[in-house]
């Protein structure tokens, strides 16, 4: 009987392998608290589905809000992203929980706007905090910001707390608090609108 223990012991350990890995995999990045009117999550190649209080946000999500759609998602290290209306917005890269040198919060803004709050991950690592936009990348210094789609095409980027930094191919213009800029293309300069 003493010989079987050992394979008995290895295979109930495998089982609860098994049985713990998917929930390890698809750990959520965030939690959504707060949505109102029309909001999206597209998850990977599935279908969107709506996007509710209580509902999990992972890598690679995109959400998307209609005309009266707003969202609010708290990531797990305390970073508050509130999507406005008439935008969408994807997880890039989100990592938090190991070594600073290897958080990451990127994100995607593909349409809109949104505010920002920085958690952790922005004050142990900020520079993998950033925002992208079609023409420019926001990275932060530990702030909360503003970035969104101006209908002409351009992006409006302002800065809450402490200092922002706003780069194109063009260079980087650097904000402190209160301080805007406006993003005309991809090759120009972030001009300051608001000083």
């Amino acid at each position: 009987m003493k010989t079987h223990e050992p394979i008995a012991l290895t295979a109930i350990t495998v089982a609860l392998l098994v049985l713990l890995a998917p929930s390890q995999a698809s750990a959520a990045a965030g939690v959504t608290q707060f949505s109102a009117g029309p909001v999206t999550v597209k998850r990977a190649n599935a279908a969107p589905n709506a996007l509710a209080k209580g509902n999990p946000v992972e890598n690679g999500d995109e959400i998307q809000t209609g005309a009266n759609g707003q969202a609010q998602v708290r990531f797990t290290d305390g970073s508050l992203v509130a999507v406005q209306p008439n935008s969408r917005m994807s997880v890039r890269g989100y990592a938090y929980g190991g070594e600073p040198k290897t958080d990451s919060f990127l994100l995607d803004l593909l349409q809109g706007g949104l505010r920002t709050i920085t958690g952790l991950i922005g004050k142990r690592n900020r520079d993998n905090y950033k925002v992208f936009t079609a023409t420019a990348t926001v990275g932060i210094r530990g702030s909360a910001f503003y970035v969104h789609y101006n209908p002409d095409g351009s992006v409006s980027v302002s800065t809450e707390q402490d200092e922002i930094e706003v780069c194109t191919k063009g260079g980087c213009t650097g904000l402190a608090v209160g301080e805007s800029v406006l993003v005309v293309s991809d090759e120009a300069l972030p001009s300051r609108t608001f000083v």
